[in-house]
């Protein structure tokens, strides 16, 4: 099941009104407009059935194999008990991938 694009496709005026209230430029009846047009494009996408929603389809997937279970140790870092197996060795340290990907560089 995947979003259809156009669901969310915003009508012309719509784009315009969101440019003005980004950039703080927007009157107190350009505000309102924009309010009553978001609503009732709210409203109009809750109202739809999913299948004018979603373009739904049938797949089918091989699931992956089941997970070797193994024993969790401490991330010498953030104290995180993680599989043994993910953890890497940073000097004397085994930290988890995590912790490994903020330390590139740092001590």
């Amino acid at each position: 099941m995947a979003l259809k694009p156009e669901v969310l496709e915003l009508e012309d005026r719509h784009l315009q009104l969101i440019d003005l209230i980004r950039t703080d430029a927007a009157t107190d009846e350009e505000t309102e407009e924009f309010w009553l047009i978001h609503r009732n494009k709210s409203m109009a996408i809750l109202e739809k059935e999913p299948h004018e929603l979603f373009a739904i389809r049938e797949v089918i997937i091989t699931l992956p194999p089941k997970a070797k279970i193994e024993r969790s140790e401490i991330c010498n870092r953030c104290g995180e008990p993680t599989m043994a197996s993910k953890l890497e060795s940073v000097g004397d340290k085994k930290i988890c991938p995590d912790c490994a990907s903020f330390m590139d560089g740092c001590d």
